[in-house]
């Protein structure tokens, strides 16, 4: 496991591309969307992460989600 210059020891870094693997009807979101880490929420597993619609390009969703719910690209 990495350990980022904060001490925080977490495989996952700031604009990572990620993948969904957990789908989340309820935020219009599915398996295998795909988003970039834009904020870790303090000492929690929890991420903001920003998805994108890949044809167009435009974001389609942000939302706060646990490190469970996605993993590396």
């Amino acid at each position: 496991m990495l350990v980022n210059l904060s001490g925080d020891k977490s495989q996952f870094r700031l604009f990572d591309l990620i993948i969904l693997k957990k789908d989340h009807p309820e935020l219009n979101l599915l398996v295998g969307d795909k988003g970039v880490l834009v904020d870790k929420l303090g000492d929690n597993p929890a991420w903001e992460v920003e998805f994108f619609d890949e044809k167009t390009h435009e974001t389609k969703a942000v939302e706060t989600l646990c490190e469970d719910d996605f993993y590396l690209v």
